[in-house]
């Protein structure tokens, strides 16, 4: 499925499940100077959170890195609680049938490298998914305020899964 394509289910998925949470779409992140730009998918953004949606088609962990950096250069709403989200979407026919699904892991690991020596600690909050562990997820919670609330716990988890070792787990 092409990228645009999975945006689409994404969206369907979302809008279906959680009926009276407005998406927000696409939203660029600009520096005037340098004309430097980075964009997320879709968006929600409200009073007190804003979660910044990337809908990763090419399962490219190292590029969702490059997107966090600029993400926290370009992005200045800092007085709202902010989540980039990252849901990595399987391309059919790019694997093969007997394939698991793309292993978040490996992002997690880069992020929180990222965070952790770029940013002390104080980044953007992440959280990441393959599709169908997002939409397992979506399932436990009804409620998108259940869903929100949960979504940001599991983010602070998955942000300090590597111990100073550099461990996962």
């Amino acid at each position: 499925m092409a990228a645009g394509e999975n945006e689409k289910k994404f969206e369907e998925f979302f809008q279906q499940k959680y009926k009276n949470t407005e998406l927000n779409g696409k939203q660029r992140y600009c520096d005037d100077i340098t004309k430097t730009e980075i964009s997320v998918d879709n968006s929600i953004i409200s009073k007190n959170h804003n979660i910044l949606i990337e809908i990763d088609s090419g399962n490219e962990a190292k590029l969702i890195v490059g997107q966090y950096v600029l993400l926290n250069q370009l992005y200045s709403d800092n007085k709202k609680d902010t989540l980039f989200l990252v849901i990595h979407y399987h391309i059919q026919g790019r694997n093969t049938p007997n394939e698991r699904p793309y292993n978040a892991e490996r992002t997690i690991k880069n992020l929180i490298f990222i965070n952790k020596n770029l940013y002390d600690g104080k980044g953007i909050k992440f959280c990441v998914f393959n599709e169908s562990d997002f939409k397992s997820f979506c399932e436990r919670y009804s409620k998108y305020s259940s869903f929100k609330k949960y979504l940001f716990e599991l983010a602070k988890q998955q942000m300090n899964s590597i111990s100073i070792a550099g461990n996962f787990g």
